[in-house]
């Protein structure tokens, strides 16, 4: 986090992961849009291109999708990251519709951590 130079305020940077386009649009027209909030670097689209930037970049929070084309899925990105930068948040994102489907697949490769979070679900 950075304080801003103008205001009394903390600025988060972000790093946006996925490979949908009109997912990564939208996300980065938020972000670009809230002053809280900046794009460490354009969205990435691959697994590898994330853990690369967080080597060398340090952002706060990652938004990470969890399945790609490439031969790394967001899960193992994630543990990656976390090894790399403990303190930078990964938020996962899926489009999954079968939420309770996609939890009992994952979770056993999951960090501990991961189960002392609530799963959000569509209602």
């Amino acid at each position: 986090m950075v304080q801003a130079a103008d205001e009394d305020r903390t600025v988060i940077s972000v790093l946006i992961c996925d490979d949908h386009c009109l997912l990564t649009d939208t996300l980065t027209t938020v972000i670009e849009n809230d002053a809280s909030l900046r794009m460490l670097t354009p969205p990435v689209h691959s697994s590898e291109e994330a853990v690369d930037l967080v080597r060398d970049r340090r952002p706060d929070v990652v938004l990470m999708d969890i399945e790609f084309r490439g031969s790394m899925s967001g899960i193992e990105a994630t543990r990656q990251i976390k090894a790399l930068s403990p303190s930078t948040k990964v938020v996962i994102m899926t489009a999954h519709r079968e939420i309770g489907c996609w939890w009992k697949r994952w979770r056993p490769a999951l960090p501990d951590s991961f189960g002392r979070r609530k799963a959000l679900t569509r209602s």
